[in-house]
């Protein structure tokens, strides 16, 4: 990233979304239409942008490209190279296919920065990404990645080797410590040109979401890249740290939420919950059941079913795995946690040892399956059947 006298290096950034409109483009930011070099994955490989997204409804890409080129400009990080990698096929849609390719090429054309305000909400389909994520952390680029909108887990934004963003209640850019989502940055700004262009261009206030936080945040690890090179994502989120940081309390306890500003989602998003079942496990069992829980998910994912686990041995969060930490304190707000975070799967096992289990815990359960220690059997398939037939009933 640096010449021989010290001198900033271009940097390339990608933005994988769907596609930019150039006339809206110039509107946001008059004599920039040109600064964006446009692609589009076409049959899985990157071809010059033939399909242009369409008016206010897809102009999803346009923004997140017009955004971070106005704060790369205030941050003083302009030495850039832009490029929109559109993901929108010709039915006007947007295939996870497409997204792994747009990946690949980023990874093979060693972008430095790839921003993407899009994302996956099913575990078992993302886990395609994880092959690309991995090559591109091995050669240093950033990923950027925004959380959904909808208090949802969010695939790539929570995976380890990508750096998870979202809005923020305050302006300016907060690192979150011990996140329960896997988000590890929030922020918001106050003010952009590009926002009221676009306002007044629909005729209406278009407030800022979590895909508009995200090249906000983006311009200013631009701009640190550029000062002081080469950097990993430790490093970088570090940056942005306070001395206390956010308390990762403030995702779990709903008066908490209330009280710094955030929002619930409305009962509406959960008229459809999740199943939640309970393997009530005995001492003697638990090394073997330890041993089969990778089992227990893959098996469920060839039948066809997206599963999370939730475990009281677990000690952090593993989101490429989907096994998750059970903790005793506030158990309810534990459950509701990730049932909220996670909804859009098939369903949540809670593996819980006997003796702790309180009955707050059990009536939160749809199904409950008491697991004693028998070698006389595959545990994982064991569970598997026995969960299925329950849920069969």
């Amino acid at each position: 990233m640096y010449g021989k006298k010290g001198q900033p290096l271009r940097l390339n950034i990608a933005v994988i979304d769907n596609g930019v409109n150039r006339e809206l483009l110039e509107i946001l930011l008059p004599h920039k239409k040109d600064t964006v070099d446009c692609r589009q994955i076409s049959d899985g490989t990157c071809v010059p942008q033939f399909l242009e997204p369409e008016g206010d409804l897809e102009s999803h890409g346009t923004l997140c490209a017009a955004l971070l080129m106005e704060f790369l400009e205030k941050n003083h990080a302009a030495d850039c190279r832009i490029f929109s990698v559109s993901i929108l096929n010709r039915n006007r849609g947007q295939e996870l296919g497409e997204f792994c390719a747009a990946l690949e090429w980023c990874v093979a054309k060693k972008m430095d920065v790839v921003l993407m305000s899009i994302g996956v909400k099913i575990p078992a389909y993302a886990k395609r990404l994880l092959p690309f994520l991995d090559r591109a952390k091995n050669q240093g680029t950033i990923l950027l990645a925004a959380a959904s909108n909808s208090f949802e887990i969010t695939y790539p934004a929570c995976y380890k080797d990508a750096i998870g963003i979202k809005k923020g209640c305050c302006y300016g850019i907060k690192a979150i410590w011990e996140p329960k989502d896997g988000i590890d940055l929030e922020g918001n700004f106050e003010s952009s040109c590009v926002m009221d262009r676009y306002s007044q261009w629909i005729g209406e206030p278009y407030g800022v979401s979590n895909s508009f936080a995200l090249p906000y945040i983006a311009a200013s690890i631009c701009f640190l890249l550029q000062q002081y090179g080469k950097m990993g994502k430790r490093d970088l989120v570090r940056c942005f740290s306070e001395k206390e940081g956010i308390g990762h309390e403030a995702f779990i306890n709903p008066a908490v939420l209330i009280a710094k500003g955030r929002n619930l989602p409305p009962a509406s998003y959960m008229e459809e919950p999740i199943p939640k079942i309970a393997v009530i496990y005995q001492e003697c069992a638990g090394k073997n059941l330890k041993s089969a829980l990778e089992d227990i998910m893959l098996r469920f994912e060839e039948k066809g079913y997206s599963c999370i686990c939730a475990a009281d041995w677990e000690k952090k969060n593993d989101f490429e795995k989907n096994i998750f930490p059970l903790s005793y304190d506030k158990i309810q707000d534990e459950v509701q946690r990730y049932s909220l975070y996670f909804r859009n799967n098939s369903l949540i096992i809670f593996f819980a040892k006997q003796h702790k289990t309180e009955p707050e815990f059990i009536v939160q359960m749809d199904q409950t399956i008491v697991l004693e220690d028998k070698e006389d059997r595959n545990l994982a398939d064991w569970i598997v059947q026995k969960i299925l037939q329950q849920m069969r009933c």
